[in-house]
Parts: C-alpha cells; sequence; structure tokens
C-alpha cells in the first residue's frame, strides 16, 4: 500500500498514511478531522510561520481549487472532503464562487480593490466610465491594469469579463454645466472640493448593481458583490472638508441598506478600504503587488511629450498620494507616467 500525503487545512502539519480509502483523517496536532489526503502526486508546503500559518495555508489552498491542480488528488473524493474544503476555502476565499462588480477607474485605490476581490476568490467583472471627466489619463491606465490582472497566472484567470461605458451622451452637457458653474464661483462654499463630481459613486454603484445582476442572472452566481474603492481623506491633502459625502461609512451603510431590498439576487456592497487612509492602501496594494505605477492619480495631468503625460504634482491628490507613500515607506509612489499608444 502505497503512503499518500496529508495535509491538515487547520494548522498546516503534514504527513505520510497509508489509508488510502480515509479521505480525512485526525490531525494529531489539533484533535480534529481536519488532515486531507491529497495523494501521492501533491506534495503538501512546509509551514514557515508555525504560529500564524494561514496565508500559507490560504495559498496552498488556492492551488488545490485550481483546475490544473485537480488531476492530482485522489479519485476517490468523498463528500466529506469537499465539504471540509467548502468550510476552510470559506474562511480563506469568501468569495470563492461569488460575483464581483468592480468600478476600476485606472487609479490606486479602486486597482487595489480590484486585486483584494481577486485575492479573496470572487469571479471579477470590470467596468470603466467615461464621463467627460477631466481626468482622461486614467482610461489609458485603466488598460493597462485590465491586461495586467487578466494576465495574473495567481489570479487564474477569473476576470470574466469587462466593459467601458460611455455616460458622456447622457450627463455629458450637464457635467459640463458644473464644471463651469463650480469654476467661475457661483457654487463658492457649497464646492468644497474643486474636482467633487455630484453623486457620482451614487451613479456608478446602481450602474454596477444593474449590469451585475444581468450577468448573475445569465451565469447563474447567486450573490453579487459591488466594489467601490472609497476610503478616507486626510486634512493634510484635502483640507478642512475632506471627505465627500459618498465615500463615507455612512454612504456605504446606507447604501448596503437599499441593495439589501433586491428580492431577485443578493446584493451587497464591496468596500474593504472604506475606514482606510491612503497610506493602508498602499501598503495592501504593495501586499497584493499591484503595479502602482500603472495607476493614475492627478488631477492635473502634465503633457511633456508629444504622447507622455506625467503627473502635476501639486494637486491635492498629488499630495495625498505622495504623503501616504511616504508614511508607508514607498518613497517612488509619485514616479509614474501615462504614455498614449
Amino acid at each position: 500500500m502505497k503512503n499518500n500525503n496529508y495535509f491538515c487545512i487547520n494548522c498546516g502539519m503534514s504527513k505520510k498514511h497509508g489509508a488510502f480509502d480515509n479521505e480525512v483523517i485526525e490531525c494529531p496536532n489539533c484533535h480534529e478531522e481536519t488532515m486531507m489526503n491529497i495523494g501521492d502526486k501533491l506534495r503538501p508546503p512546509a509551514i514557515k510561520n508555525k504560529k500564524n500559518p494561514k496565508k500559507e495555508i490560504k495559498k496552498f489552498l488556492k492551488e488545490i481549487i485550481n483546475p490544473r491542480w485537480r488531476k492530482k488528488l485522489t479519485k476517490e473524493t468523498s463528500k466529506k472532503f469537499n465539504d471540509l474544503l467548502d468550510e476552510y476555502l470559506g474562511k480563506y476565499l469568501p468569495g470563492k464562487g461569488k460575483l464581483a462588480v468592480i468600478s476600476m477607474s485606472g487609479g490606486l485605490d479602486s486597482a487595489t480593490l480590484c486585486a483584494e476581490a481577486l485575492s479573496r476568490g470572487y469571479d471579477v467583472f470590470v467596468l470603466n466610465f467615461n464621463y467627460n471627466q477631466k481626468n482622461w489619463v486614467e482610461q489609458i491606465a485603466f488598460q493597462n491594469l485590465l491586461n495586467h490582472f487578466e494576465t495574473r497566472k495567481d489570479f487564474d484567470g477569473r476576470i470574466i469579463g469587462s466593459r467601458e461605458l460611455n455616460l458622456e451622451p447622457l450627463f455629458g452637457e450637464f457635467l459640463d454645466l458644473w464644471a463651469e458653474m463650480r469654476d467661475n464661483g457661483q457654487m463658492k462654499e457649497k464646492a468644497e472640493h474643486q474636482f467633487y463630481t455630484p453623486s457620482r459613486n451614487l451613479l456608478f454603484s446602481v450602474m454596477s448593481a444593474v449590469v451585475g445582476e444581468i450577468v448573475a442572472l445569465n451565469k447563474e452566481y447567486d450573490e453579487i458583490s459591488v466594489g467601490l474603492g472609497i476610503h478616507m481623506h486626510t486634512e493634510d491633502a484635502y483640507g478642512e472638508h475632506r471627505n465627500y459625502w459618498d465615500i463615507t461609512p455612512e454612504f456605504a451603510r446606507k447604501l448596503s441598506n437599499l441593495f439589501a431590498l433586491n428580492d431577485v439576487k443578493k446584493i451587497t456592497l464591496f468596500t474593504p478600504f472604506v475606514n482606510y487612509y491612503k497610506d493602508e492602501i498602499v501598503k495592501r496594494a504593495v501586499e497584493l503587488k499591484v503595479p502602482y505605477k500603472l495607476t493614475w492619480t492627478c488631477y492635473n495631468p502634465q503633457q511633456v511629450g508629444k504622447k507622455l503625460w506625467v503627473p502635476c504634482e501639486e494637486c491635492e491628490a498629488c499630495v495625498e498620494r505622495k504623503l501616504a507613500g511616504e508614511k508607508a515607506g514607498v518613497d517612488d509612489i509619485n514616479e509614474y507616467y501615462v504614455e498614449e499608444n
């Protein structure tokens, strides 16, 4: 009888065992039936961090659920084996089997949001909105980031689709009017921020929910998560009035309650950074290996060549990104550019 490898998906302990028919056995360390039979071809990882093995276990479990590794598992996989695996994948990959619709602008926040959703196991549908915004350079950055995420091996091709939605024919005229009112001082103290766009995140969330519900019905997903990369702003970068109404935790909470009324599909709000400041997002971007030099943040792109654009390093978005990078220990955070094709 050949010895098979067993791996505990609770503590990471591994051992060889000859009981080929037993898909799950008791772990000597946990004293629970949490050791899975992974056959004789798939080698269990050597857990380096014994005190906190969760990250390494999660990485290994992601390999197990990848189809190319399924062939290496024992053929006699029992229901108990699958139930146990699903239970622990639910802890490590809460998005497994669920759909996330991510509004990705090309900026650092939304790029990190997309990577966060993919790292949690979600299948992701990416949306990009063109609404005649001044910061059009982000759209070039968006395409570069989308190409990156679609080809990253560790995300297993879980971007299931993407669309660029052109809202300019619907809202372009009104946004031009808003910009004129803001710039000529007509709005005065009501325009707290130079680059605030009325109800933008509300609009994006609702349209993402519409797309998500249709995709979920077509692809038979039971649950949809609408992603928004909203976060807290610092007073150093944005002054006293630093938080738009539609980036606050209260906005996220009430919008989530609104989506909960949907009785066709379960819709939740995916806002993992809602209580974060920019430096925390920068740290998370580094952890998730987000190519931050492909992202675009600046509100006032500066053209330095026929097709080359660099950040101004003076607008409130640039200041916030620079301060956040310094606080996070990422000194080259503002050393980026976009080149037109």
